[in-house]
């Protein structure tokens, strides 16, 4: 799609923040991102550069743990696809160029500083214990309480002290899902499990970049900047797409791995350029089922 058609807008502070870089203003300073979400309790992360801004924006707005966010897309559909807080502001030069590049994370805040000390009474169930943790953090907790229906209780109780960042990692390993702080919640998902939604369909009349590489485990693909796909989400590759490429072909059976069937997106990795062609979202999926 023509840069033309792109749509982008970065604000750092809070109560509603400074418009830094903005895809309506008629003077357009050059943006790169690449933002990272994934499964396995990580947090989002951003890597984000502006070129050309000036000392005075620089100095006034860039400070730790200043809220940013940033939104990209296109015209008929564009959205957040980065909220957190500043890690880290370097300063950079390459020839002429003057680049003011941040370092965020996600929630960091929130993780940084969140601590827990109760117990979970007797009786208590997976669910009740993640959403406690959430609280600590101060985050909603999204989960399908179905999913983990199965899961036995804790007839003693359990004592939850530390950090909930690091109970929720060795919860999640003990009862098998995977979890992210994803916009502003926590986002919980079973393994094997995805989210109720209907299938995207990727192929080349719906966005798809290049060939998909078929892997061990499922699928990477690359596709238009869309910041509706979310974790957890099922997409499937359409079947008419030609030139799959499959990865590790000395040790699969062939007839296995090419399977374009249904997937889960594990890892989302945004990155885009204001002012070349790079504007696209890689996908690692996991075969559902």
């Amino acid at each position: 799609m023509s840069k033309f058609l792109r749509k982008y807008a970065l604000t750092i502070g809070g109560d509603g923040g400074s418009v830094v870089v903005d895809s309506g203003t008629d003077y357009m300073l050059r943006l790169t991102f690449d933002i990272t979400h994934e499964w396995g309790g990580n947090r989002s992360m951003a890597n984000i550069a502006i070129y050309g801004l000036s000392r005075k924006t620089e100095g006034k707005i860039f400070k730790e743990y200043d809220e940013i966010a940033l939104s990209a897309g296109y015209e008929s559909s564009s959205g957040i696809i980065f909220n957190g807080q500043i890690k880290n502001v370097v300063k950079e030069r390459n020839g002429p160029d003057r680049i003011t590049r941040i370092f965020a994370l996600a929630d960091r805040i929130q993780t940084d500083k969140a601590v827990i000390s109760e117990t979970a009474g007797k009786g208590s169930s997976v669910v009740d214990i993640i959403k406690r943790l959430g609280a600590a953090i101060g985050r909603p907790v999204i989960i399908d309480e179905d999913d983990f229906s199965g899961e036995p209780v804790y007839a003693r109780g359990k004592p939850l002290a530390g950090d909930p960042m690091i109970i929720l990692r060795d919860l999640s390993d003990a009862h098998y899902f995977s979890f992210t702080l994803e916009g502003g919640r926590i986002r919980v998902l079973k393994k094997g499990s995805a989210l109720k939604n209907r299938p995207l369909i990727i192929g080349q009349d719906t966005g798809m970049i290049g060939s998909p590489e078929i892997t061990e485990y499922g699928v990477n693909v690359a596709v238009n900047l869309n910041p509706g796909i979310r974790l957890g989400q099922k997409i499937e590759i359409d079947s008419r797409t030609p030139n799959v490429a499959i990865s590790n072909v000395l040790y699969q059976n062939i007839e296995t791995v090419v399977d374009v069937g249904l997937y889960t997106v594990q890892q989302i990795t945004y990155s885009g350029d204001s002012h070349n062609d790079n504007w696209e979202a890689k996908l690692t999926g996991w075969r559902f089922g």
